[in-house]
């Protein structure tokens, strides 16, 4: 006897006489089966029927959602003594062979049950059984670890992802893990070790260096015989403009509208000797890598900067090597502090004034000197690398500066007429941008800066024609400041020799044209410090870029927005640093599907790029 037959005994009796359900059950079973019950079959129907109440009362006591939640437990067979009522009874006097199932009976019997199951059917209820059959002799089950790297990426909550579990387990059977599975799982990714406070959430850096490393080597499966270097770039920034909760801080003066990050990348693994590759990271600018070491809700300031830097520095000079006890390997590890916008640098290098530079110290008005490039030099400053994805912000923006002044011809204009024809020539400008482009430029954003971000100038740079005839600005200027920009942020090894005669030509066109305006200090730096900077690190300058912690805060944003609980401080910033962490493990990482990456037009960059 199954057990739905007795599920439908039981929800017929319980329509009709709710009271004595049991008692009437097993008289109904005995009638119908022609033979008394045995003591050990009547503990059992009523075992099974106490069953029933619970579940029914745990669905809500609603019948679709029993049977799909009890649909696999109700198709058991409960083995009764007696026959199953439902079936006629057998009789001892039936001649001829048993009867073959479906799958032991030859082609022709086959074909025959066919026939039978098709004239004796609707033609609708064939073809939805064709498509649930088709469904499930194609099923597959996904395991926990590709279930939470879904659940990663598609930043599912609790909620969504069962809603989704159920839809498809309708139809896949256990293709889905439960919900708990994947918070087994999370835990144990979840260092112990972290630190949280009403106004921060930090992790010890060996820790996260650890686990990161072992992480690693064992999704990527690699399993060197020597002793290896985990190389890493980090950094720090401030972000704006969060959202501020109806939460109390112990210390009036922190406000939770400005966060301050410092954050990690893993780079490659190399082996320091012969310094060969043996691992690379190819999403060093992807947010999926960047690992949190500390947040704070606090603005960004000079002594912060300092505080958190050495903070940090004291760190890495007392880390130790991890041992991954499995594979028997010694990791060390290898820090480059890279990921820093111009403003941090500033603070780093004791610069006063943003507009001189930070390696040889160079005042605006000195920047297009020809004996600029004489100057001493500080190359332990090459240390910090070329930002360059704020470099390529700065380049823009200096193209539109030019663009705005050229017909007053002046890098500072002072005169209220030349400002009246400098503000009409920028709005001029940006009006043919948004309509050409379909960029907003240089506007103002409450609490972000301005609109000129990463993509607007990537946009502006990839469609030069447009740009030279909107901003009057010489064709070829914009032309090299783009292959200058593409090759420093390309991730390739850049050919020394070539780049710098472009370097040097492009610094003579400018002065040429317009040497009026003052070259900005990024500008600056990279046409005439560019080559020193390239040199320095054994790594191309562009997998040293900022991108992958300036696009973090967003997500940063939004998780702390949807994914926190809301009751207490603490848990709130434990709950995103806990996001954070998951965010960016790397065995998480490496199952997700890769962003859609803006490529580099490689083509015109080729000359200026060491081939493998």
């Amino acid at each position: 006897m199954k057990v739905r037959e007795l599920y439908n005994i039981w929800l017929s009796v319980k329509a009709v006489n709710p009271t004595h359900v049991n008692k009437v059950i097993i008289n109904k079973i005995e009638s119908n089966g022609n033979k008394l019950l045995n003591e050990q079959d009547k503990e059992k129907i009523k075992s099974t029927l106490k069953k029933f109440n619970k579940k029914w009362v745990k669905c809500s006591r609603m019948k679709l959602r029993f049977e799909s939640s009890n649909n696999i437990w109700l198709d058991t067979d409960m083995r009764l003594g007696v026959n199953d009522f439902f079936e006629e009874p057998s009789t001892s006097g039936s001649r001829g062979r048993p009867r073959k199932s479906f799958e032991e009976s030859c082609n022709r019997t086959k074909r025959r049950r066919v026939d039978e199951l098709v004239t004796s059917n609707s033609s609708e209820l064939i073809k939805k059984a064709a498509e649930k059959l088709t469904i499930l002799s194609n099923q597959s089950t996904i395991s926990v670890k590709e279930a939470l790297g879904l659940y990663v990426d598609m930043d599912l909550s609790y909620r969504t992802y069962n809603m989704m579990r159920n839809l498809v387990n309708s139809f896949h059977k256990d293709c889905f893990p439960s919900y708990k599975a994947l918070f087994k799982s999370k835990q144990e990714l979840i260092p112990h070790d972290i630190e949280v406070t009403e106004s921060s959430a930090e992790i010890p850096l060996q820790s996260l260096l650890n686990q990161t490393a072992k992480s690693l080597m064992d999704s990527h499966n690699l399993c060197p015989k020597k002793d290896i270097t985990l190389e890493c770039k980090w950094g720090f920034d401030g972000s704006s403009n969060h959202s501020v909760y109806k939460q109390k801080f112990s210390n009036p003066r922190i406000n939770d509208e400005f966060i301050f990050v410092a954050s990690l990348v893993p780079l490659r693994f190399f082996d320091p000797k012969t310094s060969t590759t043996l691992w690379e990271n190819d999403r060093h600018s992807s947010p999926r890598y960047c690992r949190p070491i500390k947040f704070m809700f606090m603005k960004e300031n000079p002594d912060l900067v300092r505080d958190v830097e050495r903070n940090i520095s004291l760190q890495i000079e007392s880390l130790n090597s991890f041992h991954h006890e499995e594979k028997n390997v010694n990791v060390s590890f290898s820090m480059k502090l890279t990921m820093i916008d111009g403003a941090v640098l500033n603070v780093l290098t004791n610069n006063k004034s943003s507009s001189n530079c930070c390696i040889c110290g160079a005042k605006p008005t000195e920047m297009n000197s020809t004996a600029v490039s004489e100057r001493d030099v500080n190359e332990e400053h090459y240390k910090y690398g070329l930002s360059t994805l704020h470099a390529r912000i700065k380049f823009f923006e200096c193209i539109l500066h030019i663009a705005y002044k050229l017909k007053v011809r002046k890098w500072r204009v002072s005169k209220e007429q030349e400002k009246q024809v400098v503000s009409e020539t920028k709005s001029q400008i940006q009006k043919k941008i948004k309509e050409q482009l379909g960029l907003i430029v240089d506007k103002v954003k409450n609490g972000y800066g301005t609109t000129n971000d990463g993509n607007s100038a990537r946009t502006f740079f990839s469609n030069i024609e447009i740009a030279s005839k909107i901003t009057g600005v010489d064709n070829n200027l914009i032309r090299n400041f783009s292959i200058i920009l593409r090759t420093i942020s390309s991730g390739s090894k850049i050919n020394i020799e070539n780049f710098d005669t472009l370097l040097k030509e492009t610094r003579d066109l400018y002065l040429s044209k317009y040497a009026w305006y003052f070259m900005p200090a990024t500008v600056h730096k990279v046409l005439v410090h560019g080559i020193g900077f390239i040199k320095y690190f054994s790594i191309p300058i562009g997998i040293l870029s900022e991108e992958a912690m300036e696009s973090c805060h967003k997500i940063i944003r939004k998780a702390r927005l949807e994914h926190t609980r809301k009751c207490d401080r603490e848990k709130t910033n434990k709950d995103l640093f806990v996001y954070m962490i998951l965010h960016s493990e790397p065995s998480i990482s490496v199952l997700s599907q890769k962003n859609r990456n803006i490529s580099e037009n490689l083509n015109d960059i080729q000359y200026y790029i060491e081939q493998d």
